[in-house]
């Protein structure tokens, strides 16, 4: 069984280590497991790990399917999308320090909330990792 939260470790540390993102998020990055209650906009939030065994043998191949979302004040979609980049520019760095195995593939969407006041972004991954 692959270790969720060591790869939830894993990605957080990747993400972290991105300069830019500071920028953003504030030093040290607002990045969360959950929703934090009255933390001050923008922020970004590791949603819901997932695995898959794709190999049997000690040397597992896993693939990882997990959710980053970024929270932005009011309509700022552009920000949210521009931190998006910068967390996706950041596993791709992980990936080619061999943190991470590789990204498969990734999906997009942002969406203003209704009550006008938030605006979300999501980025769903997919990654291969190794036990």
């Amino acid at each position: 069984m692959l270790d969720h939260k060591q790869q939830m470790t894993a990605i957080i540390m990747a993400l972290r280590q991105r300069a830019q993102l500071t920028r953003f998020l504030g030093d040290p990055p607002r990045i969360y497991s959950l929703p934090p209650r009255g933390c001050p906009f923008p922020f970004l939030v590791l949603d819901r790990i997932n695995s898959q065994a794709l190999t049997a043998d000690q040397q597992a191949l896993w693939r990882l399917n997990f959710t980053l979302i970024v929270y932005s004040a009011g309509q700022k979609r552009g920000q949210g999308l521009a931190i998006m980049d910068q967390a996706g520019e950041a596993l791709q760095d992980a990936v080619m320090r061999g943190d991470l195995l590789a990204i498969t593939s990734w999906q997009q969407r942002a969406e203003h909330r209704k009550d006008g006041k938030t605006t979300t972004v999501y980025r769903s991954f997919q990654l291969l990792a190794q036990q």
